[in-house]
């Protein structure tokens, strides 16, 4: 049986932007969540903590009330842990040195949407699963941590 320490911390989004710093450096906790408007509307969104990571879900949502109207997540996850980012509808846009590179483990997968990897140095094995989506994985022997990326329909971006 795998200790707690060892299982990865789930991080569930129903919608938005989510940007994601990845940290080599020491973190106090292995991710941070917060969340801002895209634009002139207002979003409210409950933040649920439980034992195994954190849900974010929108009580009132800006989504279709215009271009560039909506909720604005920023995430810093440690490179020191596992996590499985999921986003329901919207972008995940991944950045930081050495960023997807410091994890033993990448799988990412975008059901409806698009993966686009714009970093020449990483490179990721890249598949079509899915009839109007993609999947890339990224594998390093020698290293710890996985980070796996679920998007149901949007946009990943490899920065």
């Amino acid at each position: 049986m795998a200790s707690a320490q060892n299982l990865p911390i789930l991080i569930n989004i129903d919608e938005g932007t989510v940007e994601v710093e990845l940290t080599d450096a020491p973190m106090s906790e292995p991710y941070r969540l917060s969340y801002g408007p895209q634009g002139h509307c207002q979003p409210e969104v409950a933040i649920t903590a439980a034992a195994d990571g954190v849900a974010a879900r929108h009580t009132r949502s800006c989504h279709g009330q215009g271009r560039d109207e909506g909720t604005i997540f920023t995430l810093t996850l440690s490179t020191h842990a596992s996590h499985t980012l999921q986003l329901k509808a919207g972008r995940i846009n991944l950045r930081g040195q050495p960023g997807v590179a410091a994890f033993g483990s990448f799988d990412s997968e975008v059901k409806v949407g698009r993966i686009n990897n714009r970093r020449s140095d990483l490179s990721m094995q890249v598949g079509r699963r899915f009839l109007v989506g993609a999947t890339a994985q990224h594998q390093q022997d020698g290293l710890g941590g996985q980070l796996k990326v679920s998007i149901s329909y949007g946009e990943l971006n490899i920065l």
